[in-house]
């Protein structure tokens, strides 16, 4: 039976706007999740008491974020990529959802390339770190679970319309 191993990590994500926007950053509680078939990435916004709001920057919310990768016949791969995000703000949402138009299909570009160039990058950058696979390698400093909260400010609001 393949090994299935599970990491759980807090990041602080920082994202550049282009003027007249504020920089957006996020406090994410990502997991990874490798079944031996499968891959999960997935994170979601929380608090945590180290990193509190920046100067400059406005703290959005990623209420579920999450990219599925399983294999597809003998030399490919399915991706699958879902994110709810709010960007916080003043942000019209026609804005957001244009942006969002273009940012998810420039990401699976950016990412299937990546991919393929991949195998032979690793061989010559530290082939056996891969701390996704062994928690031991990991160097970031631990965290204490009395230290992340779920963000207070996430609401979902529920509608009968279509």
């Amino acid at each position: 039976m393949p090994k299935t191993s599970l990491i759980i990590i807090v990041v602080l994500f920082s994202v550049s706007c282009p003027a007249p926007l504020r920089n957006r950053d996020f406090v994410l509680q990502r997991s990874w999740l490798d079944t031996g078939r499968e891959q999960f990435i997935i994170n979601h916004s929380v608090f945590h008491r180290d990193f509190p709001p920046r100067r400059g920057f406005i703290r959005a919310t990623s209420y579920l974020t999450g990219f599925l990768i399983r294999p597809c016949g003998s030399a490919g791969s399915e991706l699958g990529y879902v994110s709810q995000t709010d960007p916080q703000g003043t942000l019209p949402p026609w804005l957001v959802n244009k942006v969002t138009q273009i940012f998810a299909p420039k990401l699976v570009k950016k990412l299937f390339k990546a991919s393929k160039a991949y195998p032979e990058w690793k061989k010559q950058n530290s082939p056996n770190w891969k701390p996704w696979h062994n928690p031991e390698q990991m160097t970031a400093p631990r965290i204490t679970v009395q230290d992340v909260s779920v963000t207070c400010n996430i609401s979902f609001k529920f509608t009968n319309k279509f």
